[in-house]
């Protein structure tokens, strides 16, 4: 059976939004090749039904676009998007689906926003090399007076962060202790690799990467977990996970349904 993809309505996703969807992380279900749907019925209750014809798009709306660099618009007195960007460098990396510090990572603004009653600059994570974008963790913002910032969970839905200390989080140095590159250099290996061979449908600029922040042993050889998402107007799509190899090699490898086997 072709491999779908899952989708699960979270009738509380995106706050007060209503009719919202979005899918589970591959494994969430007890079969990869089948659709789980869940939607909300007149009664405010879910129903379940299991699903292998219908495509996240028919209900998911526009795909979320990230080509354009924009000007911020900035409302009065409203802080600048470096200084958004130095608020969210003091929260845990491991609540926006990073592997290291937030720091690492360059900010993208995507629009100016209201949200609960405030303004809000809506803003991504991205690594960049050789001109060559990757977007990285999740969508999440920051209240335009600086006093919150919101991240967005694997459903999509909003939730508010502390802006702790990063000084809180694991030490990446033992975390990646045997690998020869870092999670950063991981995600450009994905390049190498035509996107249909990945089991994806868009250009690698389309998705925001999900690195794990841990290492997996794949084939006997220990792996990063990158796991690509595309963002839709009403929730969010993940695809399979891919593995690539945190020796240095620059292999790619997935699951095929039975096994593991290398891509790249």
């Amino acid at each position: 059976m072709k491999r779908k993809l899952l989708v699960i309505l979270a009738a509380a996703m995106l706050c007060s939004m209503c009719g919202c969807v979005s899918k589970a992380p591959a494994g969430s279900s007890g079969d990869d090749d089948t659709s789980l749907v869940v939607r909300e019925n007149s009664n405010g209750g879910l129903e379940f039904e299991f699903d292998t014809e219908n495509s996240f798009e028919e209900v998911g709306g526009k795909l979320i676009s990230r080509t354009e660099e924009k000007t911020p618009e900035i409302p009065e007195n409203g802080i600048s998007i470096e200084e958004a960007g130095k608020i969210v460098d003091s929260c845990s990396f491991t609540r926006f689906y990073l592997p290291s510090e937030i720091k690492n990572y360059k900010k993208y603004y995507y629009d100016t926003i209201k949200f609960n009653g405030g303004d809000f600059y809506q803003m991504y994570f991205y690594v960049e090399k050789n001109g060559i974008k990757m977007f990285a963790g999740t969508k999440y913002l920051v209240a335009c007076d600086g006093s919150k910032v919101y991240s967005a969970d694997w459903t999509g839905s909003l939730r508010e962060e502390k802006t702790d200390p990063a000084s809180k989080d694991p030490d990446t140095a033992e975390l990646y202790k045997d690998a020869k590159i870092s999670p950063e250099e991981a995600l450009f290996v994905l390049n190498k690799a035509e996107p249909s061979s990945l089991k994806l449908k868009e250009s690698l600029f389309a998705y925001i990467f999900e690195t794990d922040a841990k290492l997996y042993e794949k084939k006997s050889i220990l792996c990063y977990r990158i796991t690509p998402k595309l963002e839709y107007e009403n929730g969010v799509v993940m695809s399979e996970p891919i593995y690539v190899t945190a020796d240095g090699t620059d292999r790619i490898i997935m699951s095929d349904g039975n096994d593991y086997r290398q891509v790249l």
